[in-house]
């Protein structure tokens, strides 16, 4: 092995020339030379670590080996002074690469003439072996004078931060390693390439320790897209120091960037400090007219990707009052999408958010992908770049409203074959397709009973008892309050029965013959339709159409009592409230004529078959309660099974029933026309339409010019901008009818000149112009009877006198068309 010293050892990736050997020599300047790849200057001292002095980190260690005081590169020192003394002095001046840890000569002939004499004054040349270095007599051993005349020189430049990427106010601690301990006086910088406007990075510390820590803080407009200093340069004292123990200033010269030990061939640090930014506002919508119930999309670009969290709204400029589009998609594009629904009430002749700060985050994060909040100025509505400006997108969410109801012709009575425009004004021009209608209150009377005493009662009869075989009830009825057992209709005692009731928990409760109970609560003021159907041996309870309860069980209901309506069949349990369309069937209905009984809301004449409705012929009750006065409600069906009113129990307008009328006219204007002919049966006391949804589209359309649909809401019936509020029209659609003919006469024989008179009873009052005539059947040649008086009340009196040859063995007119008008009405 090898014994003796080593000392400034350095490798090349080249062959040297000799010229270079030569320089390299004489210079002692290795550490430039090109193409140098390692460099170890063994000035530790101490320890077996070996450093690299080049920035390729190719450390290494020593083994075994001990640390010396190197007398390569020992430096000649001239002579001052001390001439003709016994002591000479020779002045060092340290220059930079000096370094020992105790300064010594190089050895005992380091001390030469270099022409010059040393003599003594007998003129001896003088002894100049010196003392070997380091014994006794030794610069070396008489002082420690250590040198240190090298620069600290940077080694690597790196950070503790991590790879990744960095936003505004982002802190990054850069870490720039020397070769040897260093003091720091001052702020030095770092000048970064951060894009257009380059940035520092301040010292921060480290001072006393071979790392410098210099902070970095991220600034908006910083981009780099792998962080590195300005140049080699880069490192700056900014009127501070970096300095050796022995004040060696430190040699700044940082690796270039990119190259081995730099901060960009280190580190991945991306710097985004470019805030993301509105350029533009437009839709994917084309230019048009939207109205109420369409959506738009409005896309908002911005100068980069962003990501999106939470719900951002955009305040869009609408009218009286703005409406929001909601964030829905878009987030890791530069594009995001927010939609907006047309809402009633909304317009605008161009469409625009409402101003430059319309985007809220409403808690939201609207961010890049380094984390930097993006900028949520909008351009200036209407300017380049606004929605406004890119699209002419029209709102048109003023929806037509109706503002009132009312009828071109004069207040007044009008009866069957009259007609009455119907007239529903809005708040703007509409167009019509197809055929709306309107549903007009014409259902005549229904039986109003007080819960006290009053009810309805119709004798019993073979045809509304029925054994043990099928029958079924219907009827409708409306309680003005709940509490109670309230009978709707009973008739009990004797051998069987058959009723319903509203019981005392408000649900419906049947006999027929044995009881059953529904579980529908029912509510006061609200009609319903009930169908009591008996298919032996399954009694079923029908609630609007459908299917409320049953019961299996066998017996008769044949009871004897009368059927009363309105309390149970002892005088208890009245109802109060009201009572319709009140109808018995000798055969069991179906589940469909059930359903269309109800559907038909008390329009269908039972009399008559009717789409599924089919037991007309088994119909042996009828009483549609329309006569509106008098005490007697007529059966229908010609069964005579007449019900007489009792306690005061009164009538009604019902609500049930309504015709429905069709448009007409007016498509293109404000006001749209429904003419409605009364019909025989139609009676109301102040013509009105039946509720607030009584307009129905009917399968067409009511449509602005914009295309908003029109809100066909009435105003509710009696009230203001109602048509009864409006007009006060009387229809009376029931036709008078005969009810009775006879005479005041008493019963006997008349010969010619006598004169008998004859009534003839009318359903309700009749007013007479003219002289109507009656045609009695009096033999060969058949005479009239003359109308006498009775006009505006319901008894005509129509006066006959007897002629000759007019014979009759009991008197009569001669059909069901004998009367005649005459000319007269």
């Amino acid at each position: 092995e090898y014994a003796g010293f080593l000392d400034e050892v350095a490798v090349w990736n080249d062959d040297l020339t000799a010229t270079e050997v030569t320089a390299l020599y004489n210079s002692g300047d290795i550490l430039f030379a090109p193409n140098l790849q390692g460099y170890w200057r063994m000035n530790e001292g101490f320890g077996s670590a070996l450093t690299d002095a080049t920035n390729n980190s190719n450390s290494g260690t020593i083994s075994g080996a001990i640390w010396a005081t190197s007398s390569l590169w020992g430096d000649t020192v001239n002579y001052s002074n001390g001439s003709g003394t016994n002591t000479l002095t020779f002045d060092y001046t340290v220059s930079s690469g000096h370094q020992t840890a105790d300064l010594d000569y190089t050895r005992t002939d380091a001390l030469f003439l270099n022409g010059g004499t040393i003599k003594e004054a007998s003129g001896n040349n003088a002894v100049l072996t010196l003392p070997l270095p380091g014994t006794a007599g030794s610069l070396g051993a008489t002082k420690a004078i250590v040198v240190d005349g090298t620069a600290p020189m940077v080694k690597t430049v790196t950070s503790t931060a991590a790879n990744g990427s960095y936003s505004i106010s982002d802190s990054i601690a850069i870490t720039i390693t020397l070769d040897e301990i260093v003091t720091v006086i001052g702020t030095p910088k770092i000048k970064l390439e951060t894009g257009t406007t380059d940035t520092t990075a301040n010292y921060a510390s480290g001072s006393g320790t071979t790392v410098l820590i210099f902070n970095y803080v991220v600034n908006e407009g910083d981009s780099s897209s792998d962080l590195a200093y300005h140049n080699t340069s880069a490192l700056v004292l900014n009127t501070g120091t970096i300095r050796d123990a022995a004040g060696n200033d430190a040699n700044l010269i940082l690796p270039p960037p990119g190259a081995t030990g730099s901060l960009s061939a280190g580190k991945t640090l991306v710097i985004d400090g470019v805030v993301p930014m509105i350029t533009n506002i437009t839709s994917n919508v084309a230019d048009s007219t939207y109205v109420v119930g369409d959506t738009l999309g409005i896309t908002v670009i911005l100068s980069e990707a962003v990501h999106v969290s939470g719900n951002p709204q955009l305040t869009v400029e609408t009218g009286i009052t703005d409406a929001y589009a909601s964030y829905v998609s878009g987030s890791g594009t530069t594009n995001l999408t927010f939609r907006y629904i047309v809402q009633m009430g909304q317009n605008s002749i161009d469409l625009d958010y409402a101003s430059t700060t319309a985007l809220d985050l409403s808690n939201g994060v609207i961010s890049d992908s380094a984390g930097n909040n993006a900028t949520l100025t909008l351009p200036t509505p209407g300017t380049p770049g606004s929605l406004g400006a890119n699209k002419n997108i029209i709102i048109n969410g003023i929806v037509p409203i109706i503002t009132g109801v009312t009828s071109s012709v004069a207040d007044g009575n009008y009866g069957a074959g009259n007609v009455i425009p119907i007239n529903v004004v809005f708040s703007e021009n509409v167009t019509v397709t197809d055929t709306p209608q309107i549903k007009l209150s014409t259902g005549g009377y229904a039986l109003d009973l007080d819960g006290i005493d009053d009810y309805a009662f119709v004798p019993n009869h073979n045809s509304i008892q029925f054994g043990t075989g099928d029958f079924s009830v219907s009827t409708w009825f409306k309680i003005d309050a709940t509490g109670g057992t309230r009978q709707i209709f009973c008739k009990r005692g004797g051998n069987g029965n058959y009723e319903v009731q509203v019981n005392s928990a408000g649900k419906l409760s049947a006999w027929a013959p044995l009881g059953f109970s529904g579980s529908t609560v029912l509510s006061a003021n609200t009609w319903y339709n009930i169908t009591l159907i008996r298919m032996h041996p399954t009694s079923y309870l029908y609630l609007n159409g459908d299917l409320e309860a049953s019961r299996t069980c066998v017996g008769s209901q044949n009871s004897s009592s009368g059927l009363s309506i309105g309390r149970d069949s002892f005088g208890g349990e009245r109802f109060n409230g009201n009572i319709d369309e009140f109808a018995i069937w000798n055969n069991g209905l179906s589940a469909a004529e059930a359903l269309a009984i109800y559907n038909g809301n008390a329009t269908i004449d039972l009399t008559g078959n009717s789409g599924d409705y089919a037991s007309s012929s088994n119909l042996v009750l009828y009483l549609r309660m329309n006569e509106g006065t008098g005490s007697t409600v007529m059966d229908e069906t010609g069964n005579g099974h007449n019900a007489t009113l009792n306690y005061g129990a009164t009538w009604v307008e019902s609500q049930l029933g309504g015709t429905d009328v069709n448009y007409t006219s007016g498509s293109g204007t404000d006001t749209l026309t429904f003419n409605y002919t009364v019909i025989d049966g139609n009676f109301s006391s102040d013509l009105d339409y039946t509720d607030t949804t009584a307009l129905s589209l009917n399968g067409s359309t009511i449509k602005d010019d914009g295309g908003n649909d029109a809100i066909l809401s009435l105003p509710i019936p009696g009230l203001t901008g109602s048509l009864s509020a409006n007009k006060n029209l009387v229809v009376d659609g029931n036709v008078p009818s005969v009810t009775n003919i006879t005479s005041p006469n008493s019963d006997g024989t008349y010969s010619s000149g006598d004169s008998i008179s004859i009534t003839l009873a009318y359903s309700e009052n009749v007013t007479v112009t003219g002289t109507p005539q009656l045609l009695l059947e009096t033999g060969p040649v058949d005479a009239l009877a003359n109308y006498s008086n009775g006009s505006s009340t319901s008894i005509l009196t129509f006066l006959y006198i007897v002629a000759a040859g007019d014979s009759s063995a009991d008197l009569d007119y001669v059909d069901t068309t004998a009367l005649s008008l005459n000319g007269g009405t």
